[in-house]
């Protein structure tokens, strides 16, 4: 993997490496380390340039010929910024008189992961149906953890279908019409069909924006954030904040199912969420290994020291070993909802047996119970807090420790070479 220290994330050392990554043929590597230089100078026409060649290898037309035009209009553009430009307005006018197909699929398998984990995914690649003009459909089969394998698509048991097509138009398309081809003469309902390794694997959303194929497949995680800079000028999303981004996403095609709706009303009978003054979400067990903040606890006191009045907390955890330390300074104010929790190392969702679909529909309850609260205090990295911060009407009162984690660009999922720094 792709490993950069802070010292390395200067935007020479970015655009050397980038460079490297595009000669040998890693456009996904490449292009993460182009959008990061566009962070810190969003004109930098080596970036642009970079990006444009990309665009071009994928033929991915107009943000080709917007990246190098505005890579051009630069003093400081690169060599080949000029006939790489030709090459993008060749392929336009190419593609204005032979245009792809319109409509298509593209499936939505499971990331494979937490909850909201997979939902941010999902959410990804509805950014990706939306650019690419394909209709979406999911496929949560046993490669979510949040299917007992008792239907072939998990996600219409948390929330209402993305689209009219289902699994049952899926069950017999094994045409040649499918990409990435490692699909052609299988079974859609394959779980983990070459995710991680192999022809087809571990591919970006990039690489599905402009296909001529009428079936797409996105089995792996593509975030809002790795697509950012390649929302087109013409789109409604371009240069819109990432919260945006995601809010328009989520209200578009979000709901939640009768089950998590029932759930909730359940919670909000045993505990009257109007009443509750903060709902706190603290996550625990594998977030803390990899955010070693997560449960450091004296952040969330010394946050609830600022913004809580003395009524009633609603604590969100996973870890059993995180509500004594509350119980003990909240006392009687801490109200937990009734969930399946985890003592030790492992969250519920990595442990083998127990009701996998009460396990998704607690993880999609407390969220928008957290949502409904009158306030809501979380960890941005923890992607359930996030999600209860984007699900709220209003940021007001809505508090988060640390960044937004699905904001950030998520490179650590690729498996690249080694370049050289």
């Amino acid at each position: 993997m792709l490993m950069t220290s802070p010292s390395d994330r200067s935007p020479a050392t970015l655009i050397k490496n980038a460079r490297s990554a595009l000669a040998s043929g890693q456009l996904a590597t490449a292009d993460f380390l182009a959008q990061d230089v566009l962070d810190i100078e969003p004109s930098n026409a080596e970036a642009l340039t970079i990006l444009g060649s990309i665009a071009v290898r994928l033929k991915i037309a107009p943000q080709a010929v917007s990246f190098l035009s505005r890579a051009r209009a630069s003093p400081h553009a690169p060599p080949e910024t000029t006939a790489l430009l030709r090459s993008a307005e060749e392929l336009q006018d190419a593609q204005a008189k032979a245009p792809r197909r319109k409509g298509g699929l593209l499936l939505i398998k499971a990331w494979g992961e937490g909850f909201w984990a997979d939902v941010t995914h999902v959410l990804g690649a509805l950014l990706l149906a939306e650019l690419s003009g394909r209709t979406p459909v999911t496929l949560w089969g046993n490669d979510s953890r949040y299917n007992d394998g008792s239907v072939p698509d998990a996600f219409r048991l948390y929330f209402e279908p993305l689209s009219e097509i289902g699994p049952d138009d899926l069950a017999n398309f094994a045409g040649t019409d499918i990409y990435p081809k490692k699909w052609v003469g299988s079974s859609l309902f394959l779980d983990n069909h070459q995710k991680f390794s192999g022809d087809g694997s571990c591919l970006p959303g990039l690489n599905l924006l402009e296909r001529p194929e009428y079936l797409t497949v996105s089995d792996f995680h593509v975030g809002i954030p790795d697509l950012y800079h390649w929302i087109p000028p013409a789109h409604e999303l371009h240069n819109q904040p990432m919260k945006h981004i995601f809010r328009y996403l989520i209200e578009k095609y979000l709901r939640p199912s009768a089950r998590v709706k029932e759930s909730l009303e359940v919670l909000d009978r045993e505990i009257h969420l109007s009443s509750i003054e903060i709902a706190l979400h603290v996550r625990g067990t594998d977030k803390a290994a990899e955010f070693k903040n997560l449960d450091l606890l004296p952040l969330y006191f010394s946050a609830l020291e600022k913004i809580y009045k003395g009524g009633r907390i609603l604590l969100l955890t996973e870890d059993d070993r995180l509500i004594p330390t509350f119980q003990d300074r909240f006392g009687d104010k801490i109200v937990l909802a009734r969930a399946r929790r985890q003592v030790g190392g492992l969250p519920p969702h990595y442990l083998q047996g127990g009701d996998r679909i009460q396990l998704g529909v607690e993880a999609a309850r407390d969220a928008y119970a957290a949502a409904a609260a009158n306030k809501f205090l979380g960890n941005g990295w923890s992607n359930l807090s996030a999600m209860a911060w984007l699900l709220r009407k209003s940021a007001k009162k809505a508090y988060l420790i640390g960044q937004m984690g699905p904001y950030e660009r998520s490179p650590w999922k690729f498996i690249y070479r080694s370049l050289p720094t």
